[in-house]
């Protein structure tokens, strides 16, 4: 039922042509989303602090959970069960890993879905816009035969997981003085038995013709870079609260210091990454640090920084005041 239900989107799609494909394409893309996936960034760095975070962790707690669930179920694509769907081969380049469940159907409600309901009092436009978005990314996976429905419904339902942990995992941390440390001591514990797992576990090992299906290897990566991102924002967000507590920008200025600041603390630990990359080829290894330095350093080595900055031009007013 569900391959003929991507089949008969697939006879729609060739029917009415490349356009509606290509836009469908567009907003999958990794870049597109990663661009969006910047914004609650920005927010952290220079506006709300809090807002920021909470979307920050409910993404990495949704994409650790789909990562999770995928290595479990070890589910083919759609194009690999039934050689009768044919995807885009544009739209293949961002379907990595198994298929069950959706990693876009995930993000899209933990990052658009979330950002509307948090929006939805003071800019019910923005809400609007963040839910067609999120609607439209969800169907696409469809249209574009990537993912079966299931995959998609799970996807959206490990997103409103997400947004539900997240949410109690921030009322409890404001309630409880110790609750800071426990959640990051359970949350390491977690990333740590789940990046055994993920190495450890058999996988299945189909041969057609003498040749493997999927490989094992090359699937594994997007459930080690989403654990990896766990592990790096958890200490960041413990060590931000107990030794730096910084504040929003206090100018244009400053804030535009933050984002460079902050964009420059990212390119160093992409850099970092990749180096590491090359020095140490092993993919459990460099996924994971990818994914842990990236989110560090944004939610702590960045934060410090700005605070360097900060006390630096207090000190020039003061002496400039004095004169």
């Amino acid at each position: 039922m569900d391959l003929q239900y991507l089949l008969w989107l697939q006879d729609i799609r060739f029917a009415l042509g490349s356009g509606l494909e290509n836009f469908f394409i567009f907003i999958c893309k990794g870049r597109v989303l990663g661009i969006f996936a910047f914004i609650p960034v920005i927010m952290y760095w220079v506006f709300d602090k809090k807002t920021g975070m909470k979307i920050l962790m409910t993404f990495c707690i949704g994409n650790y959970l789909n990562g999770l669930l995928k290595i479990i179920f070890c589910c083919y694509r759609p194009w690999i069960r039934d050689e009768r769907i044919k995807p885009p081969e544009k739209a293949k380049l961002d379907a990595t890993g198994y298929s069950f469940p959706s990693g876009h159907s995930t993000m899209g409600v933990c990052l658009f879905g979330y950002s509307g309901w948090l929006a939805r009092k003071m800019y019910r436009f923005i809400t609007l816009l963040c839910w067609l978005y999120c609607g439209l990314l969800l169907f696409s996976r469809n249209y574009l035969g990537v993912h079966t429905p299931q995959d998609v419904m799970v996807g959206a339902l490990l997103g409103l997981v997400a947004i539900w942990l997240s949410d109690r995992i921030f009322r409890w941390a404001e309630t409880y003085d110790g609750a800071d440390r426990i959640v990051l001591l359970v949350g390491l514990a977690l990333v740590f038995a789940t990046l055994a797992f993920i190495q450890l576990k058999p996988y299945p090992m189909n041969y057609v013709d003498g040749q493997l299906l999927v490989d094992p290897v090359s699937m594994k990566g997007d459930s080690f870079m989403s654990t990896g991102a766990l592990a790096g924002i958890l200490p960041g967000r413990y060590m931000e609260r107990k030794y730096l507590n910084f504040g929003p920008a206090r100018s244009r200025k400053e804030g535009l210091v933050r984002l460079l600041i902050g964009l420059a603390v990212l390119l160093a630990a992409l850099g970092l990454a990749l180096l590491l990359k090359f020095l140490v080829p092993v993919k459990c290894i460099t996924d994971t640090f990818l994914g842990a330095v990236i989110f560090f350093s944004g939610t702590y080595i960045a934060p410090r920084l700005f605070l360097v900055y900060s006390r630096h031009e207090m000190k020039k007013e003061i002496a400039s005041s004095n004169s």
